[in-house]
């Protein structure tokens, strides 16, 4: 089974977290992500598959 994670559409780091700045982001906002490497933030992060990143 292939497994898919989030990397950053930017630098394609995989060290993203939630952004907790919108308390309505995830029911009324889509949920905005925070890239840690090169500090992108926006709602889509693209999922890859893992193997892809080796």
């Amino acid at each position: 089974m292939v497994k898919y994670v989030q990397v950053c559409p930017r630098c394609r780091s995989r060290d993203i977290i939630m952004s907790n700045d919108n308390p309505l982001a995830g029911s009324m906002m889509p949920i905005e992500r925070k890239c840690n490497e090169c500090n992108y933030s926006g709602t889509f992060f693209p999922e890859v598959p893992e193997e892809e990143l080796k």
